[in-house]
């Protein structure tokens, strides 16, 4: 889990059939691998551990979505921390820690403890950091291409959506607030940022502890209580 990211940058953005051709070889030998790897009876063996994803916003004074997200990547130099699609967005990527010793305690001390960190980096471009789901400033002219990082990855990703989905994404929401958007890419994905909850556990245990225990309202009750992280 530790340094994990949405992909490595790549160098370019178009493809020819030949380049399709080799990933999809590729993909299959690393799937071939991995269900080697599935059958080693030591795969996954030893103690149950705790790690996180926590997925930021940057904003400025007022509260509005800020786009320096390469700004502070290049001055954190932390192998943790990682761009997101759009660039008001960031994550950090925390080590796991040993689920026998504190660690819902160590999971705070370094959430509090790099958000610190965090904030007193963005405070260099008149930002700071802010952990929440959905940012109530966000709005249609914080979306678009030049919203996006400027990362080809990124760029490549749209473009292999248009060209398998279409030039539009239509968004349709209903519930009690109804949300009907159309836009020709994707950045709307950063709309939504979350703390991710990872917990490892043996294989043989795998299916009966999927999804069976509530990590997020858990953690969400200590910061919640203690004011750290909203």
């Amino acid at each position: 889990m530790h340094n994990h990211n949405m992909g490595t940058d790549i160098d370019r953005i178009n493809f020819s059939k030949n380049d399709f051709q080799q990933f999809q070889g590729k993909l299959i030998q690393q799937l071939r691998e991995l269900k080697s790897t599935l059958e080693d009876p030591s795969f996954g063996q030893g103690s149950a551990s705790l790690g996180a994803e926590l997925e930021l916003y940057i904003v400025d004074q007022n509260g509005a979505p800020l786009p320096i997200n390469e700004s502070i990547l290049n001055h954190a130099k932390d192998s943790s921390l990682a761009p997101e699609l759009n660039s008001y967005n960031l994550e950090y990527n925390f080590t796991p820690c040993k689920v026998a010793s504190s660690p819902f305690s160590t999971l705070e001390k370094n959430l509090v403890t790099k958000l610190s960190e965090l904030n007193n980096l963005a405070a260099q471009f008149k930002g700071r950091m802010v952990a929440i789901g959905i940012l109530p400033t966000l709005g249609k002219n914080h979306l678009g291409p030049k919203f996006m990082t400027q990362r080809k990855r990124y760029h490549a990703l749209v473009e292999q959506l248009i060209k398998n989905r279409g030039a539009k994404f239509h968004i349709n929401i209903h519930g009690e607030d109804s949300f009907q958007y159309t836009l020709s890419d994707i950045t709307l994905e950063g709309a939504n940022t979350s703390l991710q909850i990872h917990y490892q556990v043996k294989p043989q245990d795998y299916a009966q502890t999927y999804n069976s225990i509530p990590w997020f309202r858990i953690i969400s009750a200590i910061f919640m209580r203690r004011g750290q992280l909203v």
